[in-house]
């Protein structure tokens, strides 16, 4: 009973800490006097998906390329949440575009990696007008974006998980992953600490259907399911304290691209 009241004061303070951060997000993102652009990428399921695009002030050569993609449990958040770090690369001379992507409980997967890559394909088309260097693009997602940033990079140069949407015949090739407290996965949560029953409950919203079922279904939605020679090196960072995302899940990752060869860095936080 001491251990369930332990793990109850840890799963609150996850909670509160996730809304700190969110306040935190939103006063950077008025106050850090940065214009963004904001870019239709796709029509998806009828709907506009869009991006918003940051281009440092220097427009010299192209700028290297930061796709971001916020968290929120497949099911709330939005791009215009970004982290105050990733936003400071603007002024280091990265383009920054943060994109929209659709929500589980209207849209279930792969609707998602279907819009992601379609995003890729987009700032790929139009690197000219926007002078970005598509031959620098890196990945950058927390949490559920996390995830997303985990199943793009893993399955790089693949034709699984592309979709049909617009643009097409375009690469969605990155070169970099930048993993924040992500999924890599589902099937092994409930094996691995995960007391935080919405957990369960979001992964399992995302692909349809209960993911201990450990269907072909949940299979899909691990990123390390499509690691493969092209899959391009990942910064892959979370913290021991998580009760949302169990820390394991990243080890996970790390252990399957080893195995691969992939190139990785993998930085646990003990304390956070």
């Amino acid at each position: 009973q001491r251990q369930m009241c332990i793990r109850d004061r840890k799963y609150i303070l996850n909670v509160f800490s996730i809304w700190a951060n969110f306040c935190n997000c939103l006063i950077s993102l008025l106050f850090n006097g940065l214009k963004s652009k904001m870019l239709v990428y796709t029509i998806s399921h009828g709907k506009k998906r869009k991006l918003d695009l940051y281009r440092p002030a220097n427009h010299g050569k192209p700028s290297p390329l930061i796709i971001f993609m916020h968290g929120g449990g497949w099911m709330s958040g939005g791009r215009k949440i970004i982290e105050p770090g990733i936003l400071r690369q603007v002024k280091r001379g990265y383009a920054l575009a943060s994109i929209s992507y659709s929500f589980s409980p209207w849209k279930k997967w792969p609707t998602q990696a279907h819009e992601i890559k379609a995003a890729v394909r987009f700032l790929r088309a139009n690197a000219e007008e926007y002078n970005l260097d598509v031959e620098n693009i890196l990945i950058w997602g927390v949490s559920a974006g996390a995830h997303l940033a985990n199943v793009l990079g893993c399955s790089n140069a693949s034709e699984k998980l592309e979709g049909n949407l617009n643009p097409i015949n375009i690469s969605s090739e990155v070169q970099g992953v930048i993993s924040w407290y992500g999924f890599s996965d589902f099937s092994q949560m409930g094996k691995n600490g995960f007391f935080a029953s919405l957990t369960n409950i979001a992964t399992s919203w995302l692909v349809g259907e209960n993911i201990k079922k450990n269907s072909e279904k949940t299979k899909s939605a691990n990123p390390i399911k499509y690691i493969n020679p092209s899959t391009p090196p990942f910064f892959i960072m979370h913290g021991g304290q998580d009760t949302v995302v169990n820390i394991n899940q990243s080890e996970l990752l790390q252990i399957a691209l080893e195995k691969n060869g992939i190139q990785s860095t993998y930085s646990a936080i003990p304390n956070y």
